[in-house]
């Protein structure tokens, strides 16, 4: 009857076992630490570069004389106007033309013994030749004056009307105006300037 007693004794041991399982063995932290949170691992998303912009070339025209030769820059400006394009005009008319002239008073300067002297203008005839003019008058002739600048006029020579030098200036301010700075020395008083002012007014062309 002894083989009661062995089944007996397995059963004690298989419950003993089971009621007392062996604690998991762990190494204590030392005293105000504490232990640190296992590491997590984060997906983080790779950015995607965006596509580069392929830069469209400007078309040209197939017919090589409508292309440009050169285009605008700092080193290449458009072209400017000339001198010619934006200097002033000339005034002078381009055929034969009559003006008025009124009578202008003598200003006398210097040491004079001589009168005043009047000349006695009224009508002139203005004809451009070249690059001079003649200037007449019936009642005190013609004078040749040659151009000195764009506009301008001069006369250096004797007077027709009196014994004497004379020197005038004529310079056109417009298409229908001119005047003219004249200065009379006589022979008989050369110490003394006979000067007259003159402003015209275009009267017609012949």
């Amino acid at each position: 009857m002894r083989e009661p007693v062995w089944v007996l004794v397995v059963l004690f041991f298989v419950a003993g076992c089971a009621g007392d399982p062996s604690p998991v063995s762990s190494t204590p932290l030392p005293t105000g630490e504490t232990a640190a949170p296992a590491a997590t691992h984060t997906l983080t998303a790779t950015p995607t570069s965006a596509p580069t912009a392929t830069a469209t070339p400007t078309p040209q025209p197939t017919d090589p004389a409508l292309r440009p030769t050169a285009l605008p820059s700092p080193t290449n400006p458009p072209p400017q106007p000339t001198a010619a394009e934006s200097g002033p005009a000339s005034y002078v008319p381009a055929g034969q033309s009559v003006w008025e002239v009124p009578v202008a008073p003598d200003n006398m300067v210097g040491t004079c013994s001589s009168d005043p002297i009047a000349v006695p203008y009224g009508l002139i005839a203005i004809t451009p030749e070249g690059d001079a003019l003649t200037f007449r008058d019936q009642g005190v002739g013609t004078y040749a004056f040659r151009q000195a600048a764009l506009n301008v006029y001069v006369y250096q020579g004797r007077n027709n009307l009196v014994a004497g030098n004379l020197d005038m200036t004529l310079a056109f301010t417009s298409p229908t105006t001119w005047v003219m700075h004249a200065v009379t020395i006589l022979d008989s008083d050369p110490a003394c300037q006979h000067i007259h002012d003159y402003a015209a007014v275009f009267k017609w062309s012949r």
